[in-house]
This record gives C-alpha cells, sequence and structure tokens, in this order.
C-alpha cells in the first residue's frame, strides 16, 4: 500500500491503511506512540545508505548492486547462474 500510494503517505494514512490490512489496531497504536521500532528503521536506513540505496527497490546480486531495469537485472542473474552451474 505505501509503495502504491506514496504520494498519501504521512502518520495519519498509515493509520488508515493498518486498519485496511486488518493489522491489531491497539498494538499499532503503541508501537507508533512508543517507536519502539525506530532504532530498528534507522539502522536499516543507514546500512542502505552505506551500500549505496537511493531508493526502492535497489537489487544486490551475489552482494553487488544492481540497476534495476529488467534487462541489467535478469543479465546480473544470469551471470550470477552461470558461474554456479560451472563451479557444480
Amino acid at each position: 500500500m505505501v509503495y502504491a500510494e506514496q504520494k498519501k503517505l504521512d502518520i495519519e494514512q498509515l493509520s488508515v491503511w493498518a486498519k485496511a490490512l486488518g493489522l491489531d489496531q491497539d498494538l499499532f497504536g503503541r508501537c507508533m506512540k512508543t517507536k519502539i521500532k525506530r532504532g530498528t528503521v534507522l539502522a536499516d536506513y543507514e546500512e542502505g545508505q552505506g551500500l549505496g540505496v537511493t531508493g526502492t527497490p535497489t537489487y544486490f546480486v551475489n552482494g553487488k548492486k544492481e540497476e534495476s531495469g529488467f534487462d541489467t537485472l535478469s543479465a546480473a542473474i544470469e551471470e550470477a547462474l552461470g558461474g554456479v552451474m560451472q563451479r557444480l
């Protein structure tokens, strides 16, 4: 929902989406209020920044960042699979 509706993203909209998805509203509200997962989210964000992630989706094949176009991603996967097959 977030990816499909990015232009609508704000705190209030998150609550609307959580309800539409059938999430436990009390638990969701407590998580948002206490920000208990803030550190985890920030750590993931910082790790992504360190790896050169500038947006989503971002793909990695064998630890190497790949362009997200079908042709470039497909070629990287084929190359990685070819290396595996040669070792077998």
